[in-house]
């Protein structure tokens, strides 16, 4: 009878290990889907806050643009950013719409200096 009750205590013991095991692997798996969630919307918020940036440059400098006199704006059609948004720099077209108006289609651009790539981040178009 001894023998039995040892081969209990045994087989208890043995069922508590893989409770433990399936729990362990369990939390694991909730804290990676957790931490996957967490940098997901870190990068996600990153890139609103940089999107919101360029935006209120963009509009900055749009508004500077407007004030300028025709032979001011050709001179004016690209540069920086002041800081602490010296990481951006700035270009614009500008083409007449017609003859018969006095508006001007622009076509702005804003790229971040560190990028080599030709891909901009904030492209707009509108009138002048």
């Amino acid at each position: 009878m001894p023998h039995k009750s040892a081969n209990s205590k045994n087989a208890i013991r043995g069922i508590a290990l893989i409770e433990v095991l399936v729990t362990v692997t369990v939390v694991s798996v909730g804290l990676t889907a957790t931490l996957t969630g967490i940098r997901t919307c870190v990068r996600a918020q990153s890139i609103a806050e940089q999107r919101a940036t360029l935006q209120v440059l963009a509009e900055e400098q749009l508004a500077r643009l407007r004030i300028l006199s025709p032979a001011q704006l050709e001179s004016e059609l690209s540069g920086t950013f002041a800081a602490p948004n010296e990481a951006y720099s700035w270009s614009a077209e500008i083409d007449p719409v017609d003859e018969t108006t006095p508006y001007r289609v622009v076509q702005f651009t804003i790229r971040t200096k560190s990028r080599d790539s030709d891909e901009s981040d904030l492209s707009l178009r509108t009138l002048l």
